[in-house]
């Protein structure tokens, strides 16, 4: 009785054993967390950061060390595309911008998370993307500038949150709000 009472609950923690190994098989593997050296959701520990070469003030999610380098990290949230937008480039581009001229050494690259999927995509830091942030900055200026800018796409979605649909001309959605004066 006892015998038989000490090999069931050997065969139990056996079967529980086996399906705890076979779910963290199964579970996606997370790498290894670098040293977070700045956080955004803690901006009392870690301020804007800024590019006096470029005129630029962002705040990356997080900095992580890797070795001897301090690489950006931009999270997404959203559901992740089949490549990286060029929005989305450019903000990790300008990003090691502000950590090169932060901590004076250029980050070999940036990374971009997406959270939905637990993807990582590294962005390398090259001469030409730096170039390409710098002419998107120029026309992004003068456009600013400018007294009559167009619209540059025809998405509703784009437009409903838009800080400018107010007061744009061109604008795809309608404002929905009631205008309720006597």
């Amino acid at each position: 009785m006892i015998l038989n009472l000490v090999l069931l609950t050997l065969a139990i923690l056996l079967v529980i054993t086996l399906l705890y190994r076979q779910r963290a098989k199964q579970q996606p593997q997370v790498p290894a967390p670098h040293n977070v050296i700045y956080q955004d959701h803690l901006p009392e520990t870690s301020p804007t950061l800024m590019s006096k070469r470029y005129f630029l003030l962002g705040r990356p999610d997080r900095i992580e060390q890797h070795g001897e380098f301090f690489i950006p990290v931009e999270v997404k949230t959203g559901r992740p595309p089949e490549k990286p937008y060029l929005g989305q480039i450019m903000q990790v581009i300008a990003y090691c911008v502000m950590v090169q001229e932060k901590y004076g050494k250029r980050p070999p690259y940036g990374i971009i998370h997406y959270e939905q999927s637990n993807t990582t995509v590294q962005i390398e830091f090259t001469p030409a993307y730096e170039k390409q942030l710098a002419g998107i900055l120029r026309a992004m200026r003068a456009k600013r500038a400018a007294s009559d800018v167009k619209r540059s796409h025809d998405s509703t979605a784009k437009c409903a949150v838009c800080d400018y649909k107010d007061r744009c001309p061109e604008k795809l959605v309608q404002d929905t709000t009631t205008n309720l004066s006597p």
